[in-house]
C-alpha cells in the first residue's frame, strides 16, 4: 500500500499539514488509525501511557504490544500498513501532555485532544502554545452512549470550555444529556459508585462500554475533523457535535450538529483577575433590553459556570429580571418572584453544574463604575456567594460598554 492509493480508495484529498493528537488511548488510537488508513501521514501522537491487558478490550492494539507505550506502538502500525512506502512525516512524543511546549505545537495545524483530562483541558484552555493551532476536544460519555466533539472558534473563540459548559445547558432541551449530568451528579456526591467522572475516562479497568459504541463515535469524530478541515462549514465560529447511541433500539437516537458564534470576551474594571466570557446571544439580548428600558435601568440575571481552575466565568444563558424588580432612570432593583425556581429548575436539570453566576443591569445616567447601591448589593451578596462559593459579580452597562466586576 502506498499514501496515494489510500487516499484514492478512500476519496480522501491532504495538505501537508500536520496534526497533532493528544492521547493514544482507546478513542485516540482509533481517531489516529482513521487518518492513517485514509492516507493523512502528517501525524505526530503524543502519550506517555503503556498499553496494559484491560485496554485490550477497546483499543486498536493487540496482546504483543502489551507493556509497550502506546503512541509508539498505534505509530508503528500505521507504518506498516505503508510497508514498503514508510511515511517520514509520523512523530511519536513519549511525553506527558502537560509538559507540551510551544515549538512542538506551533509546527501543526491542528491539535486534537482526545484524554478526556481535566488538566488537559485546562491546559488548552489557559495556555497560550495553541493559540495558532485549530483545536479540537473528543471524548465519549455515559458508558459510550454519548459521543462529544469540541471544535473550537478561528482565533480560539468560542474555546473549549465554551462548548462543553454550552453542551451541560443543553440538558434544558434535550433528556438524555440531562439524564447523563444527573448521573454524573449522583457518582460526584457518592451516592453511586463508579470510576467515570464528567467525560469517559478509557483507561479505566472498570469502565463499562463496548467497543463498537466507542468505534461508531471516532468514525464520526474523525469525518467531521476531515470535513472542517479547512473550516469551509463552520467558518470563523466554533461547533459542537454530539451524538446519542439509543441502547434499547441499538440506534442513532439523536445527533446534535451546532455551529457556535464567538463569544464576549471581557476584563474585570476591577481588576480582580477574572475573565468574563458572554455567550454571543446573551450580549446581543441584554443589550436589546437596555434599549428597550429607554431612560430607565434595567436588569437581569446571568446562568453560566464560574471555573476557579481558569479564573474564567461564562456566561451561557440570562433570566429577565422578575416582574416585581423595580425600575427607574436613577435605580434598578432586582426582584425575586419565581427566581429561585428558575435557576434551581436549571441546576437541577444539569447535575448543578449550571447555575446562578451573577446579575446585570444598566446605567441610564452613564455612570461607569458600580454605585453607593450597587456597592451595598455586593456586600449583602458576597457572603451568601461565598458560602457555594462562587464569586461575586455585576456587570453595569453604560454608554454601550459592559462593564464587569468580580469580587472574591
Amino acid at each position: 500500500m502506498n499514501v496515494e492509493l489510500a487516499q484514492k480508495l478512500s476519496k480522501a484529498t491532504f495538505d501537508k499539514s500536520q496534526t497533532l493528537f493528544i492521547g493514544a488511548g482507546v478513542l485516540g488510537s482509533k481517531i489516529i488509525s482513521h487518518f492513517g488508513r485514509s492516507g493523512n501521514i502528517n501525524l505526530t501522537v503524543i502519550d506517555n501511557d503503556s498499553l496494559e491487558p484491560h485496554n485490550l478490550i477497546r483499543h486498536i492494539l493487540f496482546y504483543e504490544d502489551v507493556g509497550n507505550n502506546k503512541a509508539q506502538a498505534v505509530v508503528k502500525k500505521i507504518k506498516n500498513f505503508y510497508r514498503f512506502d514508510s511515511p517520514k512525516n509520523i512523530v511519536v512524543h513519549d511525553i506527558n501532555a502537560l509538559d507540551l511546549e510551544k515549538q512542538i505545537t506551533f509546527e501543526h495545524f491542528w491539535v486534537v485532544d482526545t484524554t478526556a483530562s481535566l488538566q488537559v483541558q485546562n491546559l488548552l484552555c489557559t495556555s497560550d502554545i495553541f493559540d495558532r493551532n485549530n483545536v479540537c476536544k473528543a471524548e465519549v460519555a455515559d458508558e459510550g452512549n454519548i459521543g462529544l466533539l469540541y471544535i473550537e472558534g478561528k482565533q480560539r473563540n468560542p474555546r473549549v470550555d465554551d462548548l462543553i459548559y454550552l453542551t451541560y445547558l443543553k440538558g434544558k432541551k434535550y433528556n438524555f444529556i440531562s439524564k447523563w449530568l444527573k448521573k454524573e451528579k449522583h457518582k460526584r456526591t457518592g451516592e453511586e459508585y463508579d470510576v467515570v467522572d464528567v467525560g469517559l475516562g478509557c483507561s479505566s479497568a472498570t469502565l463499562v462500554a463496548s467497543d463498537d459504541l466507542i468505534s461508531t463515535h471516532a468514525a464520526f469524530f474523525s469525518r467531521i475533523i476531515k470535513r472542517e478541515w479547512n473550516r469551509e462549514n463552520i467558518g470563523k465560529c466554533g461547533l459542537i457535535f454530539i451524538n446519542h447511541i439509543s441502547e434499547k433500539e441499538l440506534v442513532t437516537g439523536c445527533t446534535i450538529n451546532e455551529k457556535v458564534n464567538p463569544f464576549t470576551v471581557l476584563k474585570c474594571e476591577n481588576k480582580s483577575g477574572w475573565k468574563i466570557r458572554v455567550k454571543y446571544e446573551v450580549a446581543q439580548l441584554i443589550y436589546k433590553q437596555v434599549k428597550k428600558a429607554g431612560k430607565k435601568e434595567t436588569g437581569g440575571v446571568f446562568i453560566g459556570i464560574a471555573n476557579y481552575k481558569t479564573r474564567t466565568i461564562h456566561v451561557l444563558d440570562h433570566i429577565d429580571a422578575p416582574p416585581d424588580s423595580k425600575r427607574a432612570e436613577s435605580c434598578f432593583i432586582r426582584g425575586i418572584n419565581k427566581l429561585p425556581e428558575q435557576v434551581n429548575m436549571i441546576k437541577k436539570i444539569t447535575g448543578n453544574l449550571i447555575g446562578y453566576v451573577g446579575e446585570w443591569h444598566s446605567h441610564s445616567m452613564g455612570l461607569e463604575e458600580l454605585s453607593g447601591v450597587d456597592i451595598e448589593a455586593v456586600k449583602k451578596l458576597k457572603p451568601l456567594n461565598d458560602e457555594i462559593p462562587i464569586p461575586t459579580f455585576f456587570l453595569i452597562i453604560a454608554n454601550g460598554k459592559l462593564l464587569p466586576f468580580v469580587f472574591e
